[in-house]
């Protein structure tokens, strides 16, 4: 409705439309996709509950380590968090 009263209304000021001041609010870049982190550490996480709960009787009889396949998980996933640093 006001688009059109604007456009139909000839008295009215161009210029005071046209000049107004631009926003001076400074806003951070976001320098990385959160919807993609939150995506890959739930991943992760919900990878790390099933290993867990799979391997524990596995673990036991092979390594004489419950936890044995819950330990090179966890130093799987610090090497490719340090890695994607890089890429």
């Amino acid at each position: 409705m006001f688009f059109y009263k604007f456009l139909c209304n000839k008295s009215h000021n161009k210029k005071k439309y046209l000049n107004k001041k631009k926003s001076t609010k400074k806003y951070s870049p976001i320098l990385y996709d959160r919807m993609l982190l939150w995506l890959t550490l739930s991943l992760s996480v919900i990878g790390f509950v099933m290993i867990t709960s799979a391997s524990l009787p596995l673990g036991e009889s092979l390594y004489h380590d419950p936890f044995f396949f819950e330990k090179r998980e966890i130093c799987y996933f610090f090497i490719t968090f340090i890695i994607s640093f890089f890429f």
